[in-house]
């Protein structure tokens, strides 16, 4: 056998692989029954952190929508760590009535030491729960109280992240699409069957027992990185 052959083989069977995994996923959505959400007791105490770098421009409407959250308010704070800001991103959020927590570290700059930084400064005796919402999102009034009872459950949550300018361009109706796929299709499906699902970086919450255990393992923070 040639190894041009053989390299034919392989990339036909990994293709096969991968066509069948993705369709199996398609067929557990559509044969599965959809689990019914948690029940919850309105008694989670949650912190919203948002990690912020010169976000002044969007901030506002992120803190407006959190302030919206059809969930008893003495129940949740919404705290900003506005990471090396130039701007009036400090100001906006403390106006918006948020925590502020500023950060300055030129050697270390980015999402991941931003939210690290963050958990090590906040007291996580004072909640149960920790959602992670980029500045520039928008959160659904009924989240917490979506989160109340799941999160109790699972110890981790990865919210629906869509988009929310779908009409805006043909580049935002093709996320759109991709968004609504891996959000309502994909990645329930995975839950059903056991296996990981993807973080996407934004809207996740995790139980405050499942952030102590990994709170001294840095690189755990450092996977938020973006680009």
């Amino acid at each position: 056998m040639s190894a041009v052959s053989l390299i034919l083989i392989l990339a036909g069977v990994y293709l096969s692989g991968y066509v069948a995994y993705w369709a199996i996923l398609l067929v557990n959505h559509f044969l599965s029954p959809q689990p019914s959400p948690a029940p919850g007791s309105l008694r989670t105490r949650f912190a919203i952190v948002v990690p912020a770098h010169d976000e002044e421009l969007l901030l506002a409407r992120l803190l407006e929508s959190a302030r919206a959250q059809d969930y008893p308010r003495p129940l949740f704070d919404t705290i900003v760590v506005a990471d090396n800001c130039t701007d009036r991103t400090a100001a906006i959020a403390r106006e918006h009535g948020a925590t502020v927590l500023e950060r300055f570290d030129e050697a270390k700059r980015g999402k991941g030491y931003a939210i690290q930084w963050a958990l090590e400064s906040i007291d996580l005796g004072k909640y149960d729960a920790v959602l992670i919402v980029d500045a520039d999102c928008t959160i659904s009034a009924g989240s917490l109280r979506c989160l109340d009872g799941s999160i109790r459950e699972k110890g981790v949550v990865q919210c629906y992240n869509g988009v929310g300018n779908p009409d805006q361009s043909w580049f935002t109706r093709l996320l759109d699409v991709s968004r609504t796929v891996s959000n309502r299709i994909y990645s329930p499906a995975k839950q059903r069957l056991g296996l990981a699902c993807e973080h996407t970086r934004t809207g996740s919450c995790f139980s405050r027992q499942l952030l102590r255990t990994q709170r001294g393992d840095a690189s755990y923070c450092q996977r938020w990185h973006t680009v």
